[in-house]
């Protein structure tokens, strides 16, 4: 196939997801002359493969052909666009302008509605947490990958009450095992897990919750929701039996819960036509929106991934302030992910996983190149 590098004799569901997509595109490939429209193509890609997927479409405007595409990362629409146009609540509010003549923050603030300038929550907050005492806790943490992942081996890392702790690495390195293993949807072949000061080495899921343990997963559609049922069982099905109309019967008030999750979709400001809608009707933000109402207002310690993947800059600036205000309320937070630039923003600390073990922990003041180092396993200057 022109342009993609693969056996066209394999079936499609055995390809990565990036081989996926630039099958996608080559097959919507208008020809000279042609349109073709695409929307977040980066929002599933690893950073490495970001640029390949830029190539290709590169080669395509070579051929005349004219590209629209919808993107949320400013870097990416330098990277690639010759013009910016911004819409906000389905209004054009700017463009489309050439990409050079607008800086990012003037960008930005056509895409949130006001001055980007000094509106990092980072630069708001004050840490509350305690050097003796380690909330979250992982020691000599030896673990099974993930298809796809590297297994930990070795692995220790800690987070204090009240601190946000970054985990920054190429994808791959054995991030998705890492938070599998401390949610308990796996368990460690050996080593420990404390969180809160409790044993959770072997606890389940449900046990885990049960002590204020709440995570927001990788995929937020495949597996931080249930696409199909209403919003308000996919907000308070682990808080089910809170509802119930007697105690000796299995009998649940679903008035009582409907009304406690239109609250709670108020508070974290999801945008949603009814409480009995599918949450597959919901944009991506405001699926994120849905899984912070679920997971933060009781956690007491919290592991995310991929907080803002395929967010745009008003939902990322959701996500992160409702992070950094359950922080600063003294809850132990670890951010695994993969856009370096806000865990640099956000975090207080930083640890670099590579190979399925932390080989390093910067504090603040960070520095990028010693971090990137430390990503690729390079010798630095």
């Amino acid at each position: 196939m022109r342009g993609v590098d693969v056996d066209v004799r394999r079936r499609v569901k055995e390809l990565s997801v990036e081989l996926v997509q630039s099958v996608e595109i080559a097959r919507a490939n208008p020809g000279k002359g042609g349109l073709l429209l695409l929307d977040e193509p980066t929002a599933v890609l690893a950073p490495s493969r970001i640029e390949a997927l830029f190539e290709q479409l590169r080669a395509m405007a070579a051929t005349e052909v004219t590209i629209l595409i919808v993107l949320h990362k400013l870097s990416e629409v330098r990277n690639i666009a010759d013009t910016v146009t911004v819409l906000r609540e389905g209004r054009l509010v700017l463009g489309p302008t050439p990409v050079a003549s607008n800086t990012d923050a003037e960008v930005g603030a056509h895409i949130v509605g006001e001055d980007l300038a000094d509106s990092s929550p980072r630069s708001r907050r004050r840490v509350v947490s305690s050097d003796d005492e380690r909330a979250i806790a992982a020691s000599d943490i030896d673990a099974e990958a993930v298809a796809g992942d590297s297994p930990l081996h070795d692995l220790s890392l800690d987070v204090a009450r009240g601190e946000i702790v970054g985990v920054a690495g190429v994808e791959g390195n054995g991030q998705r095992t890492l938070v599998e293993t401390l949610v308990g949807l796996r368990l460690p072949m050996s080593g420990a897990i404390r969180f809160l000061g409790v044993d959770c080495t072997t606890k389940s899921v449900e046990d885990r919750r049960a002590i204020g343990i709440r995570s927001v997963p990788f995929d937020r559609n495949a597996e931080g929701t249930a696409a199909e049922l209403p919003l308000w069982q996919n907000l308070l099905g682990w808080e089910a039996q809170r509802f119930r109309r007697w105690d000796r019967l299995p009998f649940l008030s679903a008035a009582a819960m409907r009304r406690r999750a239109t609250e709670r979709l108020q508070h974290f400001q999801v945008a949603y036509a009814d409480i009995d809608q599918p949450v597959a009707s919901l944009s991506g933000g405001n699926t994120q929106r849905l899984i912070l109402a679920r997971e933060l207002p009781d956690a007491r310690a919290l592991v995310v991934a991929q907080p803002t993947r395929g967010l745009d800059i008003s939902g990322i600036a959701g996500v992160w302030q409702a992070l950094v205000e359950l922080a600063a309320s003294g809850v132990p937070i670890l951010v695994v992910s993969s856009d370096l630039d806000e865990l640099l923003e956000h975090s207080d600390r930083l640890a670099v996983i590579r190979g399925g073990t932390i080989v390093a922990s910067h504090p603040r003041p960070f520095h990028r190149s010693a971090i990137g180092y430390d990503m690729v396993g390079a010798v630095g200057p």
